[in-house]
């Protein structure tokens, strides 16, 4: 990325991710609505950042840019150079983590009468240029094209559905016991 960009994520495993790997640099910006948990901030967030003038990357997922993916029509009609990457695992991936956890793999509503359209073909019915990527064949010289133009792109990486994000906190534990939980030793070490 860009030393000027603007990095916006949205609520779920997608913000965990970028949060675990990013490395901010001093003129890149990285926003994301923490803990408040409303999913659909990146899209709208990305409108702002870029009128005022940053080059913008939204960092999705796949139940996230539906809540707002209508944004999509202002991306498009003012020509905004936001790139839309979604992290696609056709499922609402922190949610679904939960209740595997404490509600016995009931997943209903988050893999269990969901689903998530094409959204390459979504962006491409607004007029953006988009391109749909396995994750298990990602490289970015595939991205390369999109990322680098002066109009919006998105990017749909498709994951394996049963993504996860870890390290994870899980309930009743301290922050110092993640989930999958290291050895005393190589906690102690990790501390000093």
């Amino acid at each position: 990325m860009d030393n000027n960009e603007t990095i916006i994520t949205d609520v779920g495993q997608n913000q965990v991710w970028s949060a675990q790997s990013a490395i901010i640099k001093r003129a890149q910006r990285m926003l994301t609505s923490g803990g408040h948990g409303c999913m659909g901030f990146a899209l709208p967030a990305s409108i702002g950042a870029s009128i005022y003038g940053n080059n913008t990357i939204v960092i999705s997922g796949d139940g996230g840019l539906q809540m707002n993916i209508q944004e999509l029509e202002i991306l498009k009609r003012r020509n905004l150079p936001v790139k839309i990457i979604v992290m696609n695992n056709k499922n609402l991936g922190m949610v679904r983590s939960f209740q595997e956890l404490y509600f016995e793999n009931r997943c209903a509503s988050t893999v269990i009468d969901y689903t998530a359209p094409d959204f390459a073909k979504i962006a491409d019915a607004y007029g953006i240029d988009a391109v749909e990527i396995n994750a298990n064949d990602f490289s970015f010289d595939k991205i390369k094209k999109y990322m680098n133009t002066n109009s919006p792109a998105l990017i749909n990486i498709i994951l394996p559905e049963n993504s996860s994000v870890e390290p994870r906190l899980e309930f009743g534990n301290s922050i110092e016991n993640s989930s999958p939980l290291l050895e005393a030793n190589e906690l102690k070490e990790l501390l000093e």
